[in-house]
């Protein structure tokens, strides 16, 4: 008797561990899976395109926020830093899409050099007190931290002359021109 319960155990196969089916969560986290930078470039966009309408109905008396924050930093400044994150978001959300031209990361970098370099211009052409500065006047606190030590070191004139210097080269970059070129 043992040894035909034996064969009979043997004859059966042995449990197997049955996975249940997917959830519903599970099945939309597959599915979107190869879309996570569009939907990474869906965000930025809607975050940016918020701020920007928070800083257009922002009062000067306003001292908390998000959009006051950006505005002390870099002051007008802010407007373009946050369209810039809006093109990230855009440029991310179309990168499938077949576009009639291509930004090169070049192209990027000369727009922010010239933003870098026109708001300390703005602070050191303005001449306003530091307080100002740091309140989002004139290029904001980034104007300021870059533009009163260089004018400490090098002078008004030179200072302007580095500062656009700095502005042309980011124009260049821009629009993909080199030294030979020009």
């Amino acid at each position: 008797m043992s040894e035909s319960s034996s064969r009979s155990r043997s004859r059966r196969s042995p449990r197997q561990d049955q996975t249940p089916p997917p959830t519903w969560d599970e099945k939309l986290i597959q599915a979107l899976k190869p879309y996570t930078q569009e939907i990474l470039g869906g965000i930025l966009f809607t975050l940016a395109f918020l701020l920007l309408f928070r800083l257009l109905i922002r009062t000067s008396t306003e001292t908390g926020g998000l959009a006051a924050i950006v505005w002390q930093l870099a002051g007008w400044g802010s407007y373009f830093f946050i369209l810039s994150v809006a093109a990230i978001g855009i440029y991310l959300m179309l990168r499938q899409v077949q576009l009639p031209f291509r930004i090169k990361a070049s192209q990027i970098l000369g727009f922010e050099l010239m933003i870098f370099a026109a708001l300390p211009l703005t602070y050191v052409w303005s001449g306003v007190a530091q307080a100002d500065a740091l309140a989002g006047d004139a290029g904001g606190t980034i104007g300021w931290a870059l533009g009163q030590p260089t004018v400490e070191f090098l002078g008004p004139l030179l200072t302007n002359l580095f500062f656009l210097s700095l502005f042309t080269l980011g124009i260049m970059l821009l629009l993909q021109v080199s030294w030979g070129d020009v």
